[in-house]
C-alpha cells in the first residue's frame, strides 16, 4: 500500500491569461464607507430599545441595510478587465460577463460621458450599450456578435489604456 500523498493537478480549461487592468472608483468607495457609516449610526442608536419590539425591528434593518450596502458597495468599487487566450472578462467583484474573443467584430476608444452610461457601474446606456465604468474617461466601445444570431451587442467598459487593449485584443475583421 502506497502512503505517499498524490497531487492532483487543478482542472483547467487552458485558457491562458494575456492580460490583466484593474480600474477601481473612488466615488462608489467613499458612497459605501459614508451610507455604511450612517448606517452603524442608526445601528447604535437601536440598541438603547432593544426591548421592544420595534427597537429589534430597527436594529435588524438597519443591520441588514448595512451588510446589502458594504456587499454592493465591495462589489462594485473595482473594475477588473481579464483578457485570455479565448474570452474578454468584465468584472465587478462577482458579477461577470465573458465574451468570446472569436465573436468580437469591433473594437474602438472612446471617452465614457456619464450622462451617455445613465451613471457608474454596470448599467445600459441611452443608445442599448451595456457600460462598464467606474468612472468618466476613457474606454473601448466592442461590438459584439450574439451567439445565436448576427445582431450585434455593444459593450463599453473603463479602460486607462484604450489603445493597448485594442492591440491586445487584436481583432480582425469579419467577414
Amino acid at each position: 500500500m502506497d502512503d505517499k500523498p498524490t497531487y492532483k493537478q487543478p482542472r483547467s480549461d487552458g485558457d491562458v491569461i494575456v492580460y490583466r487592468e484593474s480600474a477601481f472608483s473612488k466615488a462608489t468607495f467613499l458612497i459605501t464607507i459614508f451610507v455604511t457609516l450612517g448606517l452603524l449610526v442608526g445601528i447604535v442608536l437601536s440598541l438603547d430599545d432593544l426591548d421592544a419590539t420595534s427597537g429589534r425591528i430597527m436594529f435588524w434593518g438597519f443591520s441588514l441595510l448595512a451588510s446589502a450596502t458594504m456587499f454592493l458597495g465591495v462589489n462594485l468599487a473595482q473594475l477588473t478587465v481579464t483578457v485570455t487566450q479565448r474570452r474578454l472578462i468584465l468584472a465587478f467583484g462577482l458579477f461577470r460577463k465573458k465574451i468570446k474573443r472569436l465573436s468580437l467584430r469591433t473594437a474602438e476608444p472612446t471617452v465614457i460621458q456619464p450622462s451617455q452610461a445613465r451613471g457608474f457601474g454596470q448599467r445600459r446606456g441611452r443608445e442599448g450599450a451595456r457600460f462598464w465604468t467606474v468612472d468618466g474617461g476613457s474606454g473601448v466601445r466592442l461590438e459584439v456578435r450574439e451567439s445565436d444570431t448576427e445582431k450585434s451587442a455593444f459593450y463599453v467598459f473603463s479602460s486607462r489604456e484604450p489603445s493597448r487593449m485594442i492591440n491586445i485584443l487584436d481583432i480582425e475583421p469579419r467577414r
